[in-house]
C-alpha cells in the first residue's frame, strides 16, 4: 500500500453504522503502521473503540444552528478548523464519510489539492444535508477523486437522480472485524427475537416492530430491542400499553453485540431505508434467522430470500407478520437459514474488504502522480 497518512472526515463518531465502520477502518490501518487521524465536526469521545495511536480531532463546528447565523457560524469555524488540521495532520489522502461531509472536503480541498474518497452511507433518497446545499452533490460530487457506494442498488439510485459520479466509483461493502462474531459465548439460543439499532421510529420502525410481535401472540417468544436514541418514551409507552413488559425489552445501547447475537434465534429489521445495515450482516455471522423488510438499500445483496433468510415486501406489516410467525413455528428452518446465513462472512471478511479499500487508494494516489 502507497499511503501512509490517512485522514477520515465525519461529522461524529457517535453510535451508527458509518462510525463503526470508521472505527474498523481506522483501527485495522493504525494496527498495519499507517499514521491514521480522525476529524470530527462535534466535540464528543468517540463512542466506538480507537487503537490509542489514532489521532481523534475536533473542529469545533457541531453546535445547534439557529437560523442563518448559527448555521453561518458553524460552517466559519468549520472551515477555520479544518485547513488548520489539515496542514497540521499533511495526509496522503482524505477520505470522508456522510454527505455533510463529502460536501464540505470537496469544497475544501479544491484548495489544498488533497485527494479525496467520498462515500455514500445510506440511501442516497434519504441525505440529510441541511436545506441551503442539499442541491451540492449533483454539482460536486463529480470532482471527488474516488468516491466508495455500499450497495449495487445505491448506483442505480444515483442514475435514476442524474447525479454524475466519479469515474472512479467502486462498490466496497462494509468489513466484518473478527470481533463482531468471535465470542466466548457457550450457552444455548433462546426463543428470543433481536432487533438493533437507533431507536428513531421514523427510520427504524420499532414501534410497527413491536406491533408485529404483539400480532404473533405467541408467549414463548421475547422481543428484545438494543439500541438507544429519541424515541425511546414512545417504545416504553407503547408497551405498557399492550401490556407486554414481560415480553418486550429494550436494552438501551450495547457496544459489543456478538454474545446477544447468539443467545437470539431470530433477529428482524424492519427499517424504512438503509445504507448497508451492519446489524443484520452481524446477525447473520452469528448465526441469527434473519427475517427483513426488502427495502433499499442493502438488505438484497446480503440475504437470498429463502435459503439464507427471508425478504419481506418492503412496509408490508402483515406479511412481515405471517413470515415471522411462520418461522417461530419453524426449528428446522430456522437451523438451515441460521447455518447458512454465517457464510456471509466470507463475503464481508475485514482484510478482504480493506484490500478493496487499499486497491481503490493506490489507483488514486498512481493518477495523481
Amino acid at each position: 500500500m502507497m499511503f501512509k497518512k490517512i485522514l477520515f472526515v465525519i461529522p461524529d463518531m457517535l453510535q451508527g453504522g458509518a462510525e463503526k465502520v470508521v472505527s474498523v477502518m481506522a483501527n485495522h490501518w493504525s494496527a498495519k503502521g499507517h499514521l491514521v487521524s480522525i476529524l470530527q465536526f462535534n466535540d464528543a469521545p468517540s463512542y466506538f473503540p480507537l487503537d490509542k495511536k489514532i489521532n481523534l480531532q475536533s473542529l469545533h463546528s457541531a453546535k445547534r444552528s439557529v437560523w442563518i447565523f448559527g448555521f453561518l457560524v458553524n460552517n466559519y469555524l468549520r472551515t477555520i478548523n479544518y485547513f488548520k488540521q489539515v496542514r497540521k495532520i499533511k495526509p496522503d489522502i482524505i477520505i470522508s464519510f456522510t454527505d455533510n461531509a463529502n460536501i464540505y472536503c470537496l469544497l475544501y480541498n479544491h484548495l489544498l489539492k488533497i485527494p479525496v474518497v467520498i462515500t455514500q452511507r445510506t440511501n442516497p433518497h434519504h441525505h440529510t444535508l441541511h436545506g441551503m446545499i442539499d442541491w451540492l452533490p449533483k454539482r460536486m460530487y463529480r470532482r471527488a477523486n474516488a468516491m466508495v457506494v455500499q450497495t449495487n442498488q445505491t448506483l442505480s439510485i444515483y442514475r435514476d437522480l442524474s447525479i454524475k459520479l466519479p469515474e472512479k466509483t467502486a462498490v466496497i461493502y462494509n468489513p466484518l472485524p473478527a470481533s463482531a462474531f468471535n465470542s466466548s459465548f457457550s450457552g444455548e439460543r433462546k426463543k428470543i427475537i433481536l432487533a438493533v439499532g437507533r431507536l428513531n421510529n421514523s427510520h427504524k420502525h420499532f414501534d410497527k416492530m413491536i406491533d408485529i410481535f404483539y400480532a404473533i401472540g405467541d408467549q414463548e417468544w421475547q422481543l428484545h430491542i438494543a439500541g438507544d436514541g429519541p424515541d425511546r418514551q414512545m417504545l416504553e409507552d407503547r408497551i405498557r400499553e399492550l401490556k407486554m413488559e414481560t415480553s418486550i425489552f429494550l436494552l438501551g445501547g450495547i457496544q459489543h453485540l456478538s454474545d446477544l447475537y447468539k443467545s437470539a434465534k431470530i433477529f428482524v429489521l424492519t427499517s424504512k431505508f438503509e445504507g448497508f445495515p451492519n446489524s443484520l450482516c452481524e446477525a447473520m455471522a452469528n448465526g441469527c434467522a434473519c427475517i427483513s423488510y426488502d427495502c433499499s438499500t442493502g438488505p438484497s445483496e446480503m440475504i437470498r430470500s429463502g435459503i439464507n433468510g427471508i425478504l419481506v415486501e418492503s412496509e408490508n406489516a402483515e406479511a412481515f407478520a405471517r413470515a415471522l410467525t411462520d418461522l417461530t413455528k419453524d426449528e428446522e428452518l430456522i437451523q438451515r437459514f441460521s447455518t447458512e446465513a454465517v457464510k456471509i462472512k466470507e463475503l464481508l471478511f475485514e482484510d478482504k474488504i480493506m484490500n478493496q479499500w487499499e486497491m481503490l487508494i493506490d489507483d488514486v494516489l498512481q493518477s495523481e502522480k
